[in-house]
């Protein structure tokens, strides 16, 4: 849930911005069709709860 609400979301970006480009397997039928290899979805985390996300069982939230 955690990751979805975070890929879907329209929340203004967060502050400092966090980066993470998902690598895309080569030869993938709709991101890499001419198998480059060397494809990536940009993808920037959204604002988070600043209270969440100190420890493994309290995991970053919106």
């Amino acid at each position: 849930y955690h990751v979805l609400s975070d890929v879907v979301s329209v929340e203004t970006p967060g502050c400092p911005a966090e980066f993470l480009n998902i690598r895309i397997p080569p030869g993938d039928l709709v991101f890499d069709p001419d198998q480059r290899g060397d494809v990536v979805l940009p993808f920037q985390r959204s604002r988070w709860d600043p209270e969440t996300g100190r420890s493994p069982s309290n995991p970053r939230d919106l």
